[in-house]
C-alpha cells in the first residue's frame, strides 16, 4: 500500500493525530497504538523525521516522540486547516 500524503486529505488528518498524540504524551514503539493500529502512519512520520526515538545523541527512549521538524510541520497543518 503506497500512502501519499500530498493527496489523501484523511491522512493528513491521521498524521495530525498521531503527531498530537507524540506531541502531549508519546507512545510506546512496542505498543498498540503504533503497531498494530498505526504501523504504515508511524513509518512514514518517522521516515520523514517527524517524529523520533532518540532523545539524547546516544540514547534512545522507548517511545516515540515529536522532533522539532514535526512540530513545525504540525502547527503549520493545524494552521491551514
Amino acid at each position: 500500500m503506497s500512502l501519499q500524503l500530498a493527496t489523501d486529505a484523511g491522512l493528513e488528518r491521521q498524521l495530525i493525530k498521531l503527531l498530537d498524540r507524540a506531541w502531549q504524551e508519546g507512545f510506546a514503539v512496542k505498543g498498540r497504538y503504533a503497531r498494530d493500529e498505526n504501523a504504515e502512519l508511524v513509518a512514514m512520520a518517522a521516515s520523514l523525521q517527524l517524529i523520533t526515538t532518540r532523545v539524547s545523541k546516544d540514547a534512545y527512549a522507548r517511545s516515540w516522540q515529536i522532533t522539532a521538524k514535526g512540530h513545525r510541520w504540525l502547527n503549520e497543518a493545524k494552521e491551514l486547516a
